[in-house]
């Protein structure tokens, strides 16, 4: 770890390295995009489980995760990385030993993606290897209010999903000087998740669409709202006018017409997804909104997968979209809400993510993406 991700572990978790310590508590692990993570020395199948800790969607970092899972159930992989001896690690092992019962517990800590909604995520570990639960920690104003917002959500979705699985609360609250948010494992061993919008990930999205769904009018929504409000705030650049244009085109489209909103994940992507045995399990919900526009999570998965993982040019990007949403599985969802779909509900999902603060997870060139998505979708609709 490098000075800033000591000051940073220091001021999140109250961690501190102890210099010329004997003994040593974790091994560390730093991949080229600035994500960190410190894993257990101690058992082999506890390092080897906190590798699961570690998600990626691109192929290198990918190669790099196989590579290390292999070598953790050889031994070798522990070698290979450096030891620190955290001090403070041992006040977060007693709340978790003492929450789970146990008599002792293991940790590995994500140190999260860097930038402003940076926040540590644990995962805490039995002493046989085996994963107990997830800790996410809001460590200041920003995080606490996105922790606590992810445990608000599956308090809600827990309670009535029935087509998908999502982790339960285990503790919500203040300790110590964060706030934090303990869910639970998944009850089996989790796959990855695929990569195409199949029937597993639309059913899960028209249950959360029975959630909360409404149709205020269209200038009674959030996002209408929101739109004003940057429209008024902002200058003559290229974003104003392109919302500008969104604005009249949506406007004529659905004038006088209300708009359905529903509960929505908000970052429903297969990298926060797994394969159960049951069925999917969905996790990581601190993006979500209880009136989000229809199709919000539909569109969010399929830009996502298409920039990540596919490596799509927009105007293939965009095709695909459309294309998609007209067929099975998609259009099921559709017909649930017993609407037909039509492009200016893509819109609204790119005005939305243009207008809304930028989410942990957003990659540094989402806002030209989302500009240039928009543009051809409007030339499409002239």
């Amino acid at each position: 770890m490098n000075e800033s991700e000591r000051a940073y572990l220091n001021a999140a978790l109250g961690m501190a390295v102890l210099p010329r310590s004997p003994r040593a508590n974790f091994r560390s692990l730093t991949l080229p995009d600035g994500r960190a993570y410190l894993l257990p020395v101690g058992a082999r199948r506890a390092f080897a489980n906190a590798l699961t800790l570690y998600q990626t969607h691109r192929v290198t970092t990918r190669l790099i995760h196989s590579l290390m899972s292999a070598g953790a159930r050889l031994g070798w992989s522990q070698r290979l990385l450096p030891v620190e001896d955290l001090g403070g690690a041992d006040a977060w092992n007693d709340f978790f030993a003492g929450l789970f019962q146990r008599g002792k517990t293991e940790l590995a800590i994500s140190l999260g993606t860097p930038g402003p909604q940076r926040k540590p995520v644990i995962q805490i570990l039995s002493s046989g290897g085996d994963t107990l639960g997830y800790a996410k920690v809001g460590w200041n104003e920003i995080t606490a209010r996105l922790v606590q917002r992810e445990a608000d959500a599956l308090e809600t979705v827990t309670a009535c999903a029935k087509t998908f699985a999502a982790p339960h609360v285990i503790f919500a609250g203040q300790w110590r000087k964060t706030y934090l948010c303990v869910q639970s494992a998944p009850a089996t061993r989790a796959y990855p998740a695929a990569t195409q919008l199949n029937r597993d990930f639309v059913r899960a999205v028209s249950a959360l669409s029975l959630l909360d769904r409404h149709a205020p009018r269209l200038e009674e929504t959030r996002v209408w709202k929101s739109l004003e409000a940057r429209l008024e705030r902002s200058q003559a650049d290229e974003p104003r006018l392109l919302l500008q244009q969104a604005e009249r085109v949506i406007q004529k489209r659905r004038f006088g017409n209300t708009l359905p909103v529903h509960f929505a994940h908000g970052d429903f992507t297969p990298w926060n997804a797994a394969r159960l045995r049951s069925g999917l399990y969905l996790y990581d919900w601190e993006s979500f909104a209880p009136d989000r526009p229809a199709g919000y999570d539909l569109f969010h998965f399929l830009i996502r997968v298409h920039s990540l993982v596919k490596k799509s040019s927009p105007p293939k990007m965009l095709s695909a979209i459309l294309n998609a949403m007209q067929r099975e599985p998609a259009a099921q969802y559709w017909k649930n809400l017993d609407l037909q779909f039509e492009p200016e509900f893509l819109l609204l999902y790119l005005v939305e993510r243009l207008v809304s603060p930028p989410q942990e997870s957003d990659a540094p060139d989402e806002l030209r993406l989302s500009l240039r998505l928009l543009e051809l979708c409007l030339a499409g609709m002239q």
